[in-house]
């Protein structure tokens, strides 16, 4: 997750003129402390642009996947078919 951030968003900081080092670690641990606390999901923003949502998906076995579907899901039973991109990441397939 820290890793999406720093991609994101250090180039940004790096390019300001006024910014100081040690600034830049204090926002670095604004941010690392509100991942921690976070359980949420950090959707990639290109694909949430483009109508991707995010959901945490459970197997009948207890392994805990990541689902990404354009669809607004309300059951998860609704989910017929996938296509596993990683090993814990689902895409449906519509």
């Amino acid at each position: 997750m820290l890793g999406v951030i720093v991609t994101y968003f250090i180039p940004f900081i790096g390019k300001a003129a006024d910014i100081t080092v040690g600034v830049v670690l204090a926002i670095l641990a604004l941010v690392g402390a509100a991942l921690w606390m976070s359980s949420s999901i950090l959707p990639n923003p290109v694909l949430r642009v483009l109508g991707y949502r995010f959901y945490k998906a459970e197997t009948a076995n207890g392994v805990v996947y990541t689902l990404i579907t354009q669809r607004d899901l309300l059951d998860p039973r609704h989910v017929r078919t996938v296509k596993r991109i990683s090993g814990s990441m689902l895409l449906e397939i519509v």
